[in-house]
């Protein structure tokens, strides 16, 4: 299948409109959706480019080759005066005389030169209306570029969006994204912002929600990495920007050698090899809290199915061993049950699958600031945390009751307990 025939155009020599058809068919064939597609049309692209270079080099030579009739009454005279007359007439035609292709003075005016002659200084150029369409486009490119870091800007104001990929698309849908320059440039703005954000988004500055938004995810900075080529320049980022801040990017982007993507941005091309799967959690646009009541109902569940399955035998261990009466040996098999909840519940709302029985039947998740499982030093915390809130009793309650969902011991620890049915339900719904 010929290259034309993949980006949709006829055969051209414009670059311009190489890129642009390429721009389009950019669109339908993204790499993380389509890598094979991709492939072809990258191919097809930097193919239709060397046919469109090929074609204009062609024109330049048969434009700048040098006139002959000159060269060629010299060297007639060179000759005239070397070589014998006997060897000069068989190339004369009888009784007409040499006819040599000179121009003449009306061909001279009549005919212009197919190319001009370099302006000489104090001249005025004649390629003005090229440079007036240079600049016009150049200002086109500047205005797309204005626009584009201005729709960045507008989607870092929604900390609780900036995580879903399908929000930046938009970069890869710039004409321009392709031209090297502007790729560059925009790669770098973007970065810069990028950076600030995780930056501010971990020293925690500021107040409110600004306090507790989120960073910029893995999944968004791994598809901008291919799209402006930031792990393949990151000696020339580490010189413009503050290592702190190169490194608030480019340590989220460390990856084991066998994940990485060896395509360097979509402008350097190179061959496309399918990277292993990863799970990657499902994020959401909007979550809600669990509910204080909720929760209680869940905490009663998750203990009273450990005692079932834990405190009722430790209870018979005590009896047997210790002698005591079932009402003693009970009491003591209860508290067993509740240490054995707050370790067993540690491990469960750290695990891949962020619930505990009874909160998994309700419907909720342990997560952290960041939508993010928590991690286990987090997770021991968040338990200590919920035992030093435990000796306030209906002080703490009463407390509780004005926070939505969002409980002490939640926030001591920087976790959310999130309704995670409830928020994809309605995720879904708004989807539909």
């Amino acid at each position: 299948m010929s290259p034309w025939a993949i980006l949709g155009i006829e055969p051209c020599d414009d670059p311009r409109a190489i890129k642009r058809a390429y721009a389009v068919q950019l669109k339908q064939n993204r790499p993380d959706e389509k890598p094979e597609a991709f492939q072809q049309l990258h191919s097809a692209y930097k193919h239709a480019l060397k046919l469109a270079e090929a074609g204009a080099s062609r024109r330049e030579v048969r434009a700048e080759k040098p006139v002959e009739p000159l060269l060629d009454v010299t060297t007639a005279e060179t000759t005239d005066a070397t070589v014998p007359d006997s060897e000069m007439r068989p190339s004369v035609v009888a009784d007409e005389p040499p006819v040599l292709p000179v121009r003449s003075e009306t061909d001279t005016l009549s005919a212009p030169e197919p190319e001009a002659p370099a302006p000489v200084v104090g001249e005025v150029a004649v390629a003005a209306p090229d440079d007036g369409d240079e600049d016009a486009a150049r200002q086109l490119r500047i205005d797309g570029y204005h626009r584009v870091l201005e729709q960045v800007e507008q989607t870092l104001q929604d900390p609780l969006r900036v995580h879903l990929e399908s929000r930046w698309h938009f970069l890869a849908e710039s004409p321009y994204m392709l031209e090297e320059e502007y790729n560059w440039n925009l790669g770098i703005a973007v970065f810069e912002r990028f950076a600030r954000f995780n930056q501010a988004a971990l020293e925690g500055k500021g107040k409110g929600r600004e306090k507790n938004r989120t960073v910029i995810t893995d999944n968004v900075l791994a598809w901008c990495d291919q799209l402006f080529g930031w792990s393949g320049s990151a000696e020339s980022y580490y010189e413009r920007f503050d290592e702190t801040l190169a490194d608030s990017i480019f340590d989220r982007l460390q990856t084991d050698a066998g994940d990485r993507d060896p395509t360097s941005a979509i402008r350097g091309g190179g061959k496309l090899v399918r990277q292993k799967a990863r799970v990657v959690q499902e994020r959401l646009e909007h979550y809600f809290f669990g509910g204080l009541l909720g929760r209680a109902l869940a905490v009663i569940l998750d203990i009273g199915l450990i005692h079932l399955l834990i405190g009722v035998l430790a209870t018979a261990v005590i009896m047997k061993v210790t002698g005591q009466t079932e009402s003693d040996a009970t009491f003591f098999g209860v508290l067993f049950s509740g240490g054995a909840y707050l370790l067993l519940s540690w491990l469960a709302e750290c695990s891949q699958w962020q619930t505990t029985p009874g909160k998994w039947l309700l419907g909720y998740r342990v997560m952290d600031r960041n939508f993010q499982r928590v991690g286990y030093l987090r997770g021991l915390w968040r338990t200590l945390s919920f035992l030093l809130t435990v000796p306030t009793l209906k002080v703490g309650w009463f407390i509780n009751c004005f926070l939505g969902g969002n409980l002490l011991h939640d926030r001591m620890s920087r976790t959310y307990v999130v309704n995670y049915r409830k928020s994809r339900e309605e995720y879904l719904r708004r989807q539909a």
